[in-house]
């Protein structure tokens, strides 16, 4: 039964809960990492537009991680490291062959030797196999 306290509450629950879509929609759509010539260009996911440009001949790194959440949703950050500006730029939520491609079409004589990209994509994802199916992917049989 809903009281007569209970209607405030049920209101700032829904306030939150559309504001917090709003915010979300505005930070997927601002999200987004492209290659030029001459730059790198990486628009991390704010609320604000902001855009960095790294040119490719100053960058000095890379590195890759994935939080458990984007595990589960199989993509992962990538950061861009450079000697300029913040040190290190995150291209956020690129799914792994996307991020091998954006690696190597910038730095290729970086990282050649421990990137391997998939040529096509597995037909259904990791979690949606079977066991057996996951013993044959990790220990093929010799034939």
């Amino acid at each position: 039964m809903i009281g007569p306290l209970t209607w405030p509450w049920l209101i700032v629950a829904a306030v939150v809960a559309v504001a917090s879509a709003v915010l979300g929609l505005l930070r997927y759509r601002h999200l987004g990492v492209r290659v030029s010539e001459r730059a790198v260009v990486i628009a991390p996911p704010r609320i604000a537009r902001h855009r960095y440009v790294v040119s490719r001949d100053g960058v000095v790194g890379w590195a890759s991680s994935a939080s458990f959440f984007q595990r589960r949703r199989g993509v992962e950050t990538v950061v861009l490291a450079t000697a300029a500006g913040s040190e290190a730029y995150a291209a956020v939520d690129l799914d792994p062959v996307a991020a091998s491609a954006l690696m190597t079409s910038v730095s290729s004589e970086l990282i050649a030797p421990f990137v391997v990209v998939p040529s096509t994509p597995p037909d259904r994802p990791w979690r949606d196999r079977t066991v057996a199916d996951r013993i044959s992917a990790r220990h093929p049989t010799a034939e």
